[in-house]
């Protein structure tokens, strides 16, 4: 009997056999996998948050970084042509116009070139295509006319013919033009300011006359040159002296028109206080002789040998006069050398006062060895000026 029940019994389905067993991970590995996904995650965020902080840092500084280190960008770019001419120049009448970088040179102004600092005239520019490919580092060049522009943007007769000269190396050299009014006279310490304002590179060379460039051979000596103050340089190696000295190799008279190798941000700069009293003989060399004065009471005398020697270089060359009316005029000349003596009787009483309170501060400050050494030095700095001004004191 049961076993005719259960034959008739319906049968239940069978279900499929599986192989697969379910998997218990293990704690540790559940919270390793765990940790391992929070830890991506945050370094994720942390990685987005930091691209993305970088790129709005450079984006809100790129105008203020390109204009730190860009020379042809300037914190005088928002005023007006004549507000911005008024700042960078002290001549009267002001300039009518002044256009820097109507050329502009291919330079990183990050490197270690030196870049050589001229002014000339518009008449005198055939020198300028030989000395773009003999000098090894960049040019900046004002170039002073005298002659009214038709517009601000016509293009310069002499500088169209010299743009075109096909031996100029235009991609190492920055032109700048300063139109002056007939009645300004040339000011050659406020030309060779603004070329050096417009310089490509940090170390420039501030070259007075217009002369050739120095021998291949001797142009490395300024690029080993380490500048921290202005230096003069010598065109040959010193000889016995005859000039006022406090010791050995100090001099305390540069020759004349000699260049002047200087950071283009240093804060000294040459005078322009005789822009209105030019000399009517030698204009250059006149008011070169005072910004000279200026670098040897800044370094009391030590410009004038600590500089480079560039064998072979004549650089005291001065071009004839554009005006030759002026060299019969003896008022200017007596005016301009009554300034002169003033102006270097007071500089030289400032650079005496401020000697005389480093020196307290030197040894107040000092102790021992240090002391010592500083006061030495103040004592030779002392007497330097002392020696110095003393024919300007008697003379003022």
């Amino acid at each position: 009997m049961s076993a005719r029940t259960n034959r008739h019994r319906p049968s239940r389905p069978l279900k499929p056999l599986s192989d697969a067993r379910p998997r218990v991970w293990p704690n540790s590995f559940r919270w390793m996998l765990s940790g391992y996904i929070i830890v991506s995650l945050v370094l994720f965020s942390a990685s987005l948050y930091h691209s993305y902080y970088a790129a709005l840092i450079t984006r809100l500084q790129s105008t203020t970084s390109w204009e730190a280190h860009s020379p042809a960008l300037s914190g005088i770019n928002p005023l007006s042509p004549s507000a911005r001419l008024d700042k960078l120049v002290s001549l009267r009448p002001p300039p009518i116009h002044f256009g820097p970088f109507t050329n502009r040179p291919v330079v990183d102004p990050h490197s270690h070139e030196v870049t050589a600092c001229l002014w000339t005239t518009e008449n005198n520019l055939d020198w300028v295509p030989s000395w773009t490919n003999d000098w090894l580092g960049p040019t900046s060049i004002v170039v002073v006319t005298h002659l009214p522009p038709a517009t601000t943007r016509a293009p310069h007769p002499a500088l169209t013919r010299l743009l075109h000269h096909p031996k100029l190396n235009a991609s190492r050299l920055a032109l700048h033009l300063l139109y002056l009014d007939p009645a300004t006279p040339e000011a050659p310490n406020v030309f060779l300011n603004l070329a050096r304002l417009f310089a490509s590179t940090r170390t420039v060379l501030l070259v007075p006359g217009t002369p050739k460039p120095p021998p291949h051979s001797s142009i490395p000596s300024l690029y080993i040159a380490y500048v921290r103050d202005p230096v003069v340089v010598r065109v040959a190696a010193p000889g016995p002296r005859t000039v006022i000295a406090i010791n050995k190799g100090r001099s305390a008279t540069p020759a004349v028109l000699s260049p002047v190798l200087i950071l283009r941000d240093h804060p000294l700069w040459c005078t322009e206080r005789f822009a209105f009293a030019p000399a009517p003989s030698a204009p250059r060399a006149a008011d070169w002789d005072a910004c000279l004065w200026q670098v040897q009471l800044e370094t009391f005398g030590a410009a004038a040998s600590d500089g480079p020697t560039l064998q072979g270089w004549r650089w005291n060359v001065e071009p004839e006069p554009a005006d030759l009316a002026l060299l019969s005029v003896s008022l200017t000349s007596a005016i301009r050398r009554r300034l002169d003596v003033r102006y270097r009787v007071e500089t030289c009483v400032l650079a005496i006062k401020r000697l005389e309170v480093l020196g307290e501060e030197w040894r107040s400050g000092g102790r021992g060895r240090v002391g010592a050494r500083l006061g030495r030095k103040s004592t030779e700095k002392m007497r330097w000026l002392h020696e110095i001004c003393r024919q300007w004191s008697h003379g003022g």
